[in-house]
Formats: C-alpha cells, structure tokens, sequence
C-alpha cells in the first residue's frame, strides 16, 4: 500500500508531460502555418488551435487561467477588439471582398500576441527555448527558398505581397515557402534580436551558426527590395550600437560620447541623400536600386515629386489621417480592397488605416493590447541588455505600423513570440528563470 501514492505520482508525471508533448507538437504547427507562406490553410489551423488550446488548459490550468481567464487588460482589450470587429462586420460597417479573411486574421494576429504570455506563465523556459530554436529554423528554410526564388526573379517577394493572383500566376516561380511581405518585415526584428544577443554579449554557444543566419536573414531582406523595411532595419541596429555605449561608459563618458554621436549623425543626415544616391548606383538590383533613389531624392528635395513609390506613399498616409480627422470617434467605415484609397481609407499605414476605418472607438482596443502586451513582456525581461534589445524592437514595430500596412500573421508571430523568445533563449544569464 506504501507504493501506492508513489505509484499514482509517477503516473500523474507521465501524463503531465504526454500533455505538454500533445501542446507543443500542436503549437508547433502553429507556428509552421504562422511564418511558413503558402501553408495556412482553415482545415490546417483550426484543429492545431483547438487542440492546443485543449492541450494548453489541461497541461497547466494556472496559467491558462491568469493568460486567457482571469479579467487582463492584455488578453480582454484583444477580445474586445476582436468582438467590435465582429459587431461592424454583421451591421455591415465592413465593407469589401473576402472580408471573412480579414477577420480570421485578425483573430490570429490578436491571439499570437498572447502565446508568449503563456509560456511566461508556465515558467517552463526549456520549452520556450526549444519552440523559439524550432521557429529560427523553420525561417531559415523560408529565407533560403525566398533567395532562391529572388535569383530566377528579382521582383518575385514584391508581385506576391499584392496578392493578385493574375500577377502571381506569371512569376515564374514556384510560391510555397516564398517569403512575401509579412514574412519579410517580420525578418526584422528576427535579426535585430539576434544582432542585439551579439553586439550585447549575450551568446557564448554556437555563435557562429547565429552569425550566418543574421547574414542569410539580412541577405534575404535586402534582396527583397522592400525599402522601409530595409531602412527600419538600419536604424534599429545602429540603435542597438548605440545603446550598447550606455552600459560601458560612466555618466560623463556617456555625455561626451552621445554629444559626440549626435553631432555626426547631424552631418551623416545633410549627406544621407549622397549616402542614398551612392548606393543607389553601386547596387545591382535594378528594384532595390530604384527603391533607394527614391528615397535619396525625397531627402534632399523635402517632397516627393518626381519619385515612384514615395509621393503616392505620402499621399496615401494623407488620405487615412484626412478620414480619421473627418471622423475621429467612430471612423468611416471598414473599407478593405485594392481600391480603398477611394473611399478614404489610403491602405498603407496600419494605424492610421484602422483609425480612419473605426475610429478611436473602435480600434482603440487594438493599441491597447499591443501597448499593454509590450510592456508586459519587457518587465518580464529583467536584464537590462534583454530589455535594450527588446525596446529597440518594439520601437521598430510600432514605426513601422505607422508608415506601413503591419496587422500580417507572420508579423504577429516573429515579433510577440519569436523575437523576444530568442533574447530570453539566447542569454546566458538567465536572470528570467
């Protein structure tokens, strides 16, 4: 009878950790669908969500509770949003084709801000770091498929992120696996994560195997010619360099080396057109060298006459702010389409689009949970350099989601669940145990 307990305990282990097998096989396959293009399909993801919902509750019901359960503004500011966006869509304030599509992935991107959460909650940090290893290499396959699609077509990332299929049926190419436009901008802050457990120190092991694929996941956004993405890039990791003074330099050091900094950034920006011009000839890609030349020129006019991509860029931000000013509580209606921009809606800043299509009112609930959840995961991070990286990240992000379009599966996935995975795996120190 003494074995008895002992019995039951061993049993109760076996099955906790089939349970969390069962979870992480299935999470697992969320992120294969998430970051991997072309494999997201209804029939795939929802029985992989269901079931790791299922697997999540069971496994560890404490921290299921505190992450979805429990009222928090992190996880009720998405179930608000997701149910106003519900409520416009059924009284007929969206308006557009596939409109079913746009919701779902709105429902994705707001739960994938919630995962990372979870796991925080579970203190199973061997799991986060092995989810997080898995992650980098599913995008090292999609990196390597997406320059091998770049070689045979230069234009290839850029035709797909249209997502016409008229244009798409005339690549060339195979799609599966070809990284488009969410995958690409979510690279970003992949390699700024990297780069920044580097330039910090961070990484003792395998730090070569690290360096190449920062070099691959560089390579691959610099070759898919997506110029804001490239110049977020830039100066997020010129952030991070710069940020990495702050922790080696005293006070007065400090001040005389950001003086310093600040005076040649003022010259480097009265030459940042030349440095733009420069590239802009030197490189051979005839679509990136395009993309720099607009910018170089928009740098030393103040305007954006005469540029392809930039003056209708300007334009289109113009038309979102004129339609959320025209209406700021409750916006002007959730138009979605190719031809938005017609309606009010310019189609080219995410905040602003959604602030234009539904106001503070409506959309509000949105920068609640992506604010909320930011500042969640960076008090969580408890040395300093984890959270430097993480801050640089964030700063990127939330740039980029108002100058660019950013509410993308993809995005949500690498930036609230692999980014900060990897500066918690990658750190030596683990102060967040």
């Amino acid at each position: 009878m003494s074995d008895e307990p002992t019995l039951i305990r061993k049993e109760s282990i076996v099955l906790s950790k089939f349970l969390r097998f069962l979870r992480e096989a299935s999470f697992l396959g969320i992120i294969f669908v998430s970051i991997v293009p072309e494999t997201s399909r209804k029939f795939i993801f929802i029985p992989l969500i269901i079931t790791w919902f299922l697997f999540s509750l069971l496994s560890n019901l404490k921290a299921f509770e505190k992450t979805f359960i429990i009222p928090d503004i992190k996880s009720y500011s998405i179930y608000f949003w997701i149910l106003i966006y519900l409520f416009f869509y059924f009284i007929g304030y969206m308006k557009g084709e596939n409109l079913t599509n746009y919701l779902t992935s709105n429902m994705r991107f707001g739960f994938s801000l919630l995962f990372f959460n979870y796991y925080i909650k579970t203190n199973e940090n061997d799991t986060i770091k092995k989810l997080t290893i898995a992650s980098i290499i599913f995008t090292v396959l999609v990196s390597l498929k997406t320059l091998n699609a770049l070689a045979i077509n230069p234009i290839a990332s850029r035709v797909l992120a249209t997502g016409r299929e008229e244009l798409i049926q005339n690549l060339g190419v195979n799609t599966f696996m070809l990284g488009g436009y969410g995958f690409i901008y979510g690279l970003i802050f992949i390699c700024i994560a990297i780069f920044g457990c580097l330039r910090f120190g961070t990484i003792k092991k395998n730090k070569i195997i690290y360096i190449i694929s920062l070099i691959l996941f560089m390579l691959t956004i610099f070759s898919s010619a997506y110029t804001i993405a490239i110049i977020i890039l830039i100066i997020s990791l010129l952030l991070i360099s710069l940020l990495l003074l702050t922790l080696r330099i005293n006070n007065i050091k400090f001040f005389m080396t950001l003086s310093i900094l600040l005076m040649l950034a003022f010259i480097i920006l009265l030459n940042m057109q030349n440095i733009f011009f420069y590239l802009s000839e030197i490189i051979p890609n005839a679509i990136l060298s395009e993309r720099f030349r607009d910018v170089a020129f928009f740098l030393k006019y103040g305007s954006a006459e005469g540029t392809v991509d930039l003056g209708a860029r300007l334009e289109y931000y113009t038309i979102s702010i004129k339609s959320f000013l025209e209406s700021p509580l409750i916006g002007i209606g959730g138009y979605y389409g190719y031809e938005s921009s017609i309606y009010g809606i310019g189609g080219h800043s995410a905040f602003w689009d959604e602030l234009a299509r539904y106001g503070i009112l409506g959309s509000g609930y949105l920068f609640i949970a992506l604010i909320s959840n930011a500042i969640y995961v960076y008090r969580w991070f408890k040395d300093k350099r984890q959270r430097f990286i993480y801050f640089c990240g964030m700063l990127a992000f939330f740039t980029l989601g108002w100058i660019n379009t950013l509410l993308f599966v993809p995005i949500a996935m690498m930036v609230f669940f692999v980014f900060p995975g990897i500066i918690h795996s990658l750190n030596t120190n683990k102060l967040n145990d």
